[in-house]
């Protein structure tokens, strides 16, 4: 089973995969964004849609050894080598204009929520007009698991977003992140 974040975000200018990267090097991890896990196309710069994302530790892996390996025919293999040995780590991202996103729930999603979470998030909720949907694949390692959180939390406080962790039914805001995740970095 796939894990899912998410982060409901009241703005409708979508985080840049720059700004992304940015965020996440503030906590020394280094990223690589591509469209597709067959040829690891680079995902284009500019506004997030839906991409795969390498993560790793800058202190332990350079992104020169990333542009290294997409060059060579193998790239695939030696990329889930990595992945295996919890080098590298990864999660996808995908972005949805809010409206839509409630609306494949049904009508009255929103609604529905009265009562069954505080109604902060709730009302954040309804003004929210970006949702961004962070997930892992089911057979994730534990350093997927720990980037796809900070990942999320990275997103949440660029957009001043709410954090979903819908495994657990648990609504936050990323300054008690650190309450709910644990880091990529422990």
């Amino acid at each position: 089973m796939s894990l899912d974040l998410y982060v409901h975000s009241k703005s409708p200018r979508l985080l840049t995969t720059e700004q992304l990267a940015d965020a996440l090097a503030v906590s020394q991890i280094g990223v690589a964004l591509f469209d597709d896990y067959i040829n690891y196309n680079p995902a284009p710069a500019g506004p997030l849609k839906t991409c795969i994302v390498l993560g790793w530790m800058t202190k332990s892996f350079a992104p020169l050894q990333i542009n290294e390996i997409l060059r060579q025919t193998d790239k695939k293999r030696k990329l889930e080598e990595l992945l295996a040995r919890e080098v590298l780590a990864c999660a996808n991202v995908n972005v949805y204009r809010a409206v839509d996103y409630y609306a494949a729930f049904g009508d009255g999603y929103l609604d529905s929520l009265a009562g069954e979470i505080d109604l902060r998030f709730l009302n954040f909720m309804k003004s929210a007009e970006t949702v961004y949907e962070i997930q892992t694949a089911a057979g994730r390692l534990d350093s997927s698991w720990r980037f796809q959180q900070s990942l999320c939390s990275a997103i949440a406080d660029s957009v001043d977003g709410l954090i979903e962790e819908p495994q657990l039914g648990e609504y936050f805001f990323p300054q008690d992140a650190v309450e709910y995740f644990h880091g990529f970095v422990e």
